[in-house]
């Protein structure tokens, strides 16, 4: 089955999969899935799914249907392998998103409410780095902008949950813990 050009163009890009990312990337006139330095041939069912196939790996049973395009939704491309798993699109972080850019950097980490640690001790530090075009936690938790205060996290066990940001002060709640910009001259 032949797939329109036009139509392919609109799957290009990364898309988040339990915390890691598939690139869909074209291949001539097909496309490719790269997933872990892995290019994998995608074989057109219809016009929106496709099967995976590979010479060496046991890619069987590997489908992906995309679902992009509609302006009230956001695009995801649905793998299924056994289960079921949606994986929205994630945006180029190194071409479209000076905000991503503004987030990277060094946090003292304090409880979010007063505790036996009070509220001025730090409970830790983390960073925020963009890794392969990808905004990622030093724990390895993707982030996904979707405002100027609202950072989603994809995949793992917190999926889906909002961090919240203070756009005058860069300050990230979550939970219970509050992350504060380390100014860069520490």
């Amino acid at each position: 089955m032949a797939v329109d050009r036009a139509i392919l163009q609109r799957y290009l890009g990364k898309y988040v999969i339990q915390g890691d990312v598939i690139e869909i990337v074209p291949s001539g006139d097909r496309l490719k899935a790269v997933y872990k330095g892995q290019a994998i041939t995608m074989v057109p069912i219809s016009q929106t799914r496709f099967r995976l196939s590979h010479w060496l790996a046991d890619v069987e049973g590997i489908e992906l249907e995309f679902f992009v395009g509609d302006p009230n939704d956001e695009d995801i491309v649905v793998v299924t392998m056994g289960d079921h798993f949606v994986c929205p699109r994630y945006l180029d972080v190194e071409e479209d998103s000076p905000l991503c850019r503004e987030l990277t950097g060094k946090y003292d980490v304090y409880p979010r409410i007063p505790s036996e640690h009070g509220s001025s001790k730090t409970v830790g530090t983390t960073e925020i780095r963009i890794e392969d075009g990808v905004l990622r936690t030093a724990d390895g938790r993707g982030l996904k902008p979707r405002s100027d205060t609202e950072i989603a996290i994809i995949g793992g066990v917190f999926d889906g949950e909002t961090m919240v940001r203070d756009s005058l002060t860069g300050n990230i709640t979550w939970q219970n813990e509050a992350y504060k910009p380390v100014s860069p001259s520490r």
